[in-house]
């Protein structure tokens, strides 16, 4: 019988990203800094500099995934830099961001 085994390398991937997404919300996803998401992530900042690359990637990656997770907060954050992602998001889900803005 073989035993499923998780590949560690995407399950450590995705737990940086889920701490620079819950820092994003907090700090804006253009304030955050590999440090904070190194101890949001409880590892080392080169390990986040390892999977996230520049701040520009990992800035990148933290729009998609808010995008994939349908987060208006940081996707409105994102919309407000132009950033292009966030410029290609789906109509509908731009619009709900934006109306995020408005609450402020």
């Amino acid at each position: 019988m073989s035993r499923v085994r998780h590949d560690d390398t995407s399950i450590r991937v995705a737990e940086i990203l889920l701490a620079a997404v819950k820092l994003s919300e907090k700090y804006g996803y253009t304030n955050v800094t590999r440090e904070q998401v190194a101890q949001g992530a409880k590892c080392s900042v080169g390990l986040v500099s390892k999977y996230m690359g520049t701040m520009d990637n990992m800035r990148r990656s933290i729009v998609s995934a808010a995008i994939a997770q349908e987060n208006l907060t940081i996707l409105a954050q994102a919309l407000v830099n132009n950033h292009p992602k966030a410029l290609r998001a789906p109509q509908e889900l731009r619009h709900r961001a934006a109306a995020v803005l408005g609450q402020f």
